[in-house]
């Protein structure tokens, strides 16, 4: 990864950090309830994490040879192994390092949108941008790789124009500009060819898609009864 794509991920990371921040804030003066207790770690979350974490650290400590039987390969994908698509977002292609980086980074994701969305709809838009991320990878850019990352961005995206767009009954440029943000370090991404952009903008597409497919879809998940902490 280029120093360019290296910073436009950090403004997608940073700016829909931002975002659900400010939606916790906000719940929390709305309910009295406090932030802290917002941002406890939810079950499903701590379970999501270990699914990933779990397999990428064998992997990485004890069994590196399951990167190439599981990762995103052209031509394994090609011969039928669909199945890559879905377990190369428990394997790691960066090492330690790489492999510290993305934990990390989905603890922070799923420690917010914890707060604001409850467990179901937050991990299926995971699992399913994941893998529609690694297929547009395939397609579109025919790299090979594994990591959670493109699935981590595509939730955070996903949760975070759900979250900032005026039809959630509330919004200011605090949330707004974030959100533009996370979309001008998508098209810098997809510029330089770099498959986290495919996450990015298909994360911020499908939040718009749920935000105007009306209530049915998101207040349950993002405008929870005041007296009430999302579980």
């Amino acid at each position: 990864m280029g120093p360019v794509a290296v910073v436009a991920v950090w403004v997608v990371l940073l700016a829909g950090w931002t975002v659900l921040r400010g939606d916790v804030v906000r719940r929390a003066q709305t309910t009295g309830v406090s932030p802290l207790r917002l941002l406890r770690p939810r079950p499903w979350s701590i379970g999501l994490w270990c699914v990933v974490a779990v397999p990428s650290l064998v992997q990485v400590a004890a069994a590196p040879e399951l990167l190439k039987w599981g990762q995103r390969e052209s031509s394994a994908l090609a011969a039928g192994q669909w199945w890559r698509l879905v377990t190369a977002l428990g394997l790691q292609d960066g090492g330690w390092a790489g492999t510290a980086f993305n934990l990390a980074v989905l603890a922070v994701t799923l420690l917010l949108v914890g707060a604001v969305w409850r467990g179901v709809p937050a991990v299926l838009v995971f699992l399913v941008g994941g893998v529609l991320a690694n297929a547009l990878t395939w397609l579109v850019l025919d790299q090979t790789g594994a990591g959670n990352s493109m699935a981590t961005l595509c939730l955070l995206a996903v949760v975070a124009v759900a979250t900032a767009w005026p039809g959630s009954g509330w919004w200011s440029w605090s949330a707004v500009l974030p959100v533009l943000l996370m979309a001008a370090a998508a098209v810098t991404l997809l510029a330089v060819r770099d498959q986290h952009g495919l996450a990015v903008a298909l994360g911020l597409l499908g939040g718009a898609v749920l935000r105007w497919s009306g209530p049915r879809w998101s207040r349950p998940w993002a405008a929870q009864d005041a007296s009430v902490v999302p579980s």
